[in-house]
């Protein structure tokens, strides 16, 4: 019975995934129309709110009238009206349309940023975020004729439901997005309720892994980020055989720790089974050199997770599990300010802009100009731009400091990838390397070494007369750091290739010579582990790429290598 009101779950969720991708499709036909016609319709409805009254929406009657009219804002212009939206539960304020959430920032440190969430971005998480993964996947499986799979997926999504003073979600978009469907999860993935909604600190790697494993027939994993994924199989390959005891025996490792009533639950939903047991013991025990996933899960035929821009690095690591075969869908573009654009078809690297989510402008990359912005439909193929965004919940006309380029359009509507944010920008003599940048001259040190660069990050040093770049690596162990030296001078020189601007302050000795730092083994995995610890969604935790914060200063160079003497 459990399996038919799968299948019939699933099936529901690829139609209404079809009805969302023709939406998407349409809108994009006459994308700059819709986006205008949109952006008129969020004027009228938020005339009479405060801040609509504050810069007459109601006199504004074109796209003209609106950017001459209304300044381009960032996070603090809002900060006044959200604090007491937050804390009063005031409605009306920035927006007509009624509150429902407020999506809390990942940043460590400081007072965190609440962004305005209202009901019709959260359907819109729903319809684009969920269901268009498994249409895409519906297509992509019947063009290569291969079965759809419907059977239960392993989602590493965790959440943590929280609310303001008065009573208003917050945190994570996904506590929200997810109420509706809470009651049907159980039957869609195989992560029990109690580790999906934790009430304990637990080893969740550790738990969602033995519930996957002891399913044979998994169809799909899915993580917000590639990270995740790549994180779960490096934890599986350091503790697969425990995993395997606690599917023979049908309990869970004493060492696991958790409240008994806890681990009572979840043993009574863990069968003891040995044939599984003994079918993984076989698998695990061939090593881990040719892609381990497709050979515990038969069934399982794509995986998901945003994997471009800064995560492309771990999009390939995650092939080393998969096989080259596997597809992956790298599902969005997204903030806690709006989804912007999604992915149209798995393995594709670029995303397209969404007419529905907002009304966008866009700013060229290397102008501080933002008297004169330019439309969806006006872009220059192979150009950058920065994002400026009206979104559905009243935010107007609104920094999200992103960098895309254009790679070309689908009707009217562009596709985009994500290069780098300004505001991540390293400029310590002027020199502006971005995160573009760093990953090319990685890249290129990868190459050139033959060193296996796993994470990474670069801390400016400004503590000497000169400033200097701090490269702290994380390897796959065939770094010596002896060598530490000889490495600065590879990477120096790539990154002056990636980025003529630095190369040029170098040589003119603004910038001293770069450093290289190794850091210890699963470094940014424990930061990613600190980061949900201290209350944080696994969801929202991106790679540290830039330390620009005492307390990302403090820990990573703390973790660093220490040459022996």
């Amino acid at each position: 019975m459990a399996e038919l009101i799968t299948k019939v779950l699933l099936n529901i969720t690829c139609k209404k995934g079809e009805k969302t991708l023709k939406a998407i499709e349409e809108a994009s036909q006459n994308a700059g129309e819709y986006s205008r016609d949109l952006l008129m319709k969020l004027l009228r409805e938020s005339a009479d709110c405060e801040y609509g009254k504050k810069y007459h929406f109601d006199e504004i009657k074109s796209v003209e009238e609106y950017k001459k009219t209304v300044p381009i804002t960032e996070y603090d212009d809002y900060a006044p009206y959200i604090e007491r939206m937050v804390k009063n539960g005031e409605q009306n304020v920035l927006t007509g349309r009624k509150v429902v959430h407020f999506a809390q920032s990942s940043g460590s440190v400081g007072v965190p940023k609440y962004i305005p969430v209202v009901q019709e971005v959260i359907d819109l998480y729903s319809e684009v975020g969920c269901s268009r993964t498994f249409a895409l996947a519906g297509r992509y499986l019947r063009e290569h004729g291969r079965p759809f799979p419907y059977h239960k997926c392993l989602n590493l999504i965790e959440i943590i439901e929280r609310k303001t003073e008065c009573g208003i979600p917050k945190g994570a978009i996904s506590s929200t997005v997810l109420k509706h469907v809470r009651k049907f999860m159980k039957y869609m993935q195989t992560t029990p309720m109690e580790l999906i909604y934790p009430t304990e600190n637990v080893d969740q790697r550790y738990l969602k892994l033995l519930f996957a494993l002891a399913y044979k027939d998994l169809s799909f994993i899915d993580g917000a980020f590639t990270t995740s994924l790549v994180d779960l199989m490096v934890y599986l390959t350091c503790n697969w055989g425990k995993l395997v005891e606690d599917i023979r025996t049908g309990k869970i490792n004493k060492e696991i720790k958790m409240s008994d009533g806890l681990r009572s639950t979840l043993e009574k939903q863990l069968k003891a089974d040995a044939v599984r047991a003994d079918e993984l013991k076989a698998e695990f025990e061939k090593g881990f050199d040719t892609p381990i996933i497709p050979r515990i899960w038969p069934r399982l035929s794509w995986t998901g997770g945003i994997g471009t821009g800064t995560f492309a690095p771990y999009t390939e690591k995650l092939r080393k599990y998969t096989g080259d075969d596997m597809p992956h869908d790298n599902l969005l573009y997204a903030a806690s300010e709006s989804i912007f654009a999604c992915c149209m078809g798995l393995d594709r690297n670029d995303f397209l802009m969404i007419p529905q989510s907002g009304f966008y402008e866009f700013v060229p990359a290397g102008s501080d100009d933002y008297s004169r912005t330019y439309n969806m439909d006006e872009l220059e193929v192979g150009k950058d731009y920065e994002i400026i965004v009206t979104n559905l919940s009243g935010l107007y006309r609104y920094r999200i400091y992103d960098v895309v380029r254009v790679l070309g359009y689908y009707g009217r509507s562009p596709l985009v990838q994500f290069i780098y944010r300004k505001n991540q920008l390293v400029n310590l003599a002027s020199e502006k390397t971005n995160t573009e940048a760093l990953e090319a001259a990685i890249n290129g040190f990868e190459e050139e070494t033959g060193i296996t660069v796993t994470d990474y990050s670069v801390y400016p040093d400004t503590s000497e007369e000169r400033g200097r770049y701090v490269f702290l690596l994380e390897t796959d162990g065939s770094a010596l750091i002896d060598k530490c030296d000889e490495y600065a001078c590879r990477l120096d020189e790539k990154l002056g290739d990636a980025n003529p601007a630095y190369k040029y302050t170098r040589s003119s000795n603004e910038l001293a010579p770069a450093v290289v730092m190794l850091l210890q083994p699963q470094t940014n995995s424990l930061w990613r582990d600190m980061m949900i610890y201290k209350g944080i969604s696994p969801n929202q935790i991106k790679p540290v790429r830039v330390i620009d914060t005492p307390v990302k200063e403090k820990f990573f160079l703390n973790l660093t290598q220490k040459q022996e003497r």
